[in-house]
């Protein structure tokens, strides 16, 4: 499978394993569960498996990346976050562990954008998410010669990573002098 096709393979993965802890079930879901119970396969011990994995590692490198690391602005409506290799490093980053971080400032009540920077050896990775009706497929495009979806899309950059938070900036900047933020 492409990565793409992996990545929304993924999410639906984990959408459905959320799903069978749920009262609000499908049919489809009610009967896998009965399956499921029948073959004495615990589903707590999916979901535990699924979203209590974690290592202390990740744990900390999320609390630094949010309560140092993430730059809200344009009227709280905008976030972003970055990590350098160095910092990775410092909280024994294993592949994997930044997964979702970019999803935590949507939850804030008045933002509509959330960007995650992630510096690798030759490139910057840009992560983008979006709430409603803000298409950061577009602003991929445009701006990180990237894609993916209107709520999700991701991209590349070959600057620092200082100069890849002031183009994001400036960029959202124009973006929404054009009326799509």
């Amino acid at each position: 499978m492409s990565p793409p096709k992996i990545d929304k393979f993924r999410q639906k993965l984990v959408d459905f394993t959320f799903s069978l802890l749920t009262l609000h079930s499908s049919r489809f879901t009610i009967l896998f569960k009965s399956i499921l119970a029948s073959k004495e396969i615990s589903i707590p011990d999916i979901h535990n498996n699924v979203y209590n994995s974690f290592t202390e590692g990740r744990a900390r490198l999320f609390g630094y990346v949010i309560n140092r690391k993430m730059k809200i602005f344009h009227n709280g409506s905008v976030a972003h976050m970055s990590l350098t290799e160095e910092e990775m490093r410092k909280f024994w980053f294993q592949q994997g562990d930044s997964e979702g971080f970019v999803n935590y400032p949507l939850q804030i009540k008045k933002m509509k954008v959330s960007a995650m920077f992630t510096e690798h050896t030759d490139f910057i990775r840009v992560s983008l998410r979006s709430r409603g009706d803000i298409d950061v497929n577009i602003f991929a495009q445009r701006y990180f010669n990237g894609g993916g979806h209107k709520n999700a899309a991701g991209g590349k950059s070959f600057m620092n990573m200082a100069d890849t938070i002031k183009h994001f900036e400036k960029s959202i900047k124009e973006f929404a002098k054009e009326g799509m933020l």
